[in-house]
């Protein structure tokens, strides 16, 4: 008895494994990033600029694309937003101290005096890879401003 199997082209069914391969690591990728985006309208409004003058705009702002962790960003110890690369959050405040907290491997802490009417940038900074640490750094206005018009404002 003679038992014959059928084998297919074995080039095209590796191209198709790796190209399986390729596209569920980009679906993960994607996935270990995937942050509540504003609606573009929102988006734009923010990066108009225009602080209330009884309030401080605060941005905090993420850019770069690695490590793609989320990134727990909380003010005077509430949660406002998880951050991925290429991302901000704007954040109404009274005027006064306020303190940010950067949660990753270690916690980065930030007082930011927020002025009426003004407003104020940060950048938060990520690094490394499976242990993400982080760091909040004030910016000045020009930096801040052209930083946050490349980021996409988060929900």
């Amino acid at each position: 008895m003679t038992t014959s199997m059928a084998v297919g082209n074995s080039s095209a069914s590796s191209a198709g494994v790796v190209r399986a391969v390729v596209l569920a690591a980009l679906a993960l990728a994607g996935a270990c990033a995937s942050v509540p985006l504003a609606s573009p309208a929102a988006d734009a409004a923010a990066k108009r600029f225009v602080a209330p003058p009884q309030a401080a705009h605060i941005y905090i702002y993420r850019e770069g694309s690695t490590p793609n962790d989320r990134v727990t960003v909380s003010m005077d110890g509430q949660a406002i937003a998880e951050t991925a690369p290429m991302t901000f959050i704007l954040v109404s405040a009274l005027p006064g101290n306020h303190i940010l907290t950067s949660f990753s491997e270690d916690s980065a802490f930030l007082t930011i005096d927020a002025k009426a009417g003004s407003n104020h940038f940060v950048k938060q900074e990520v690094t490394g890879g499976f242990m993400p640490r982080s760091q909040l750094v004030v910016a000045d206005e020009a930096a801040g401003r052209a930083a946050v018009a490349r980021c996409r404002l988060l929900r």
